[in-house]
């Protein structure tokens, strides 16, 4: 995906080689985008914004139970109602409707293709303090998909010029929300005036998000532990 990602970035810019390109990568997107942008030769692009990207390491408390499933049974399928809690990914339920009935939408993946997801999401998360040019990184903290602690690890680790953007209220499909107006807002205020404040107040409120110290207390900060599903309750929030 990174390849491909590469290849598109190439061919835009040669078709369009005056014309300032911006790259904006959704959950898995943005992960793929991170890796992409912590290369040695990462392409040069007027910015990349990263919305809700998928970074996080679960530990051997996931890794290890998925990879001996994904290697003796890669062909059977998961639909998300084997976990023990209900996520909810937007609090826009028309969104949501459409979405679900998007002949386009995957409602069952392979479990050789979620230990794909799993190992892409840890690859981002160590990448992500190797990011090169300008970034924007957006998130919400009712984000029930990608957990505070993981988040705030990452952007701990981003480096300095990486704008970091907290979206109170905000679920992890940021554009559908009901509230989706402010993230785009966001977006096109980093593009037009990238060293002012964000329009929604993004700015504060990550400071004040991340003075909170959110994933520096407790053992094994993000990781799992060993027993899965005793976990799977703090995803899901009120």
């Amino acid at each position: 995906m990174v390849a491909d990602v590469r290849e598109e970035v190439a061919q835009i810019q040669k078709i369009h080689p005056q014309t300032p390109l911006y790259l904006a990568g959704e959950s898995m997107g943005g992960a793929v985008l991170i890796l992409l942008m912590a290369q040695s030769e990462a392409p040069r692009v007027a910015g990349t914004m990263l919305l809700a990207p998928a970074v996080w390491n679960l530990g051997a408390g996931a890794d290890i139970p998925l990879r001996v499933l994904s290697t003796l049974f890669p062909r059977n399928l998961v639909t998300g109602r084997e976990l023990p809690v209900h996520v909810v990914a937007s609090d826009n339920m028309a969104a949501l409707i459409r979405l679900y009935y998007d002949p386009l939408t995957l409602r069952a993946t392979r479990l050789e293709a979620l230990q794909g997801l799993v190992a892409l999401m840890k690859q981002s998360a160590r990448a992500a303090r190797h990011i090169h040019g300008p970034t924007l990184c957006v998130y919400g903290d009712k984000d029930q998909l990608v957990p505070p602690s993981a988040m705030a690890e990452v952007w701990r680790s981003m480096p300095a010029h990486v704008r970091l953007d907290l979206v109170p209220g905000g679920h992890h499909l940021l554009l559908r929300d009901r509230n989706g107006k402010l993230v785009m807002q966001d977006m096109l205020g980093w593009m037009n005036t990238p060293n002012t404040w964000l329009p929604s107040g993004g700015d504060s409120a990550t400071a004040a998000w991340l003075a909170q110290g959110v994933g520096e207390n407790g053992w094994g900060k993000n990781t799992l532990p060993l027993f899965l599903p005793a976990q799977m309750d703090t995803l899901a929030g009120p």
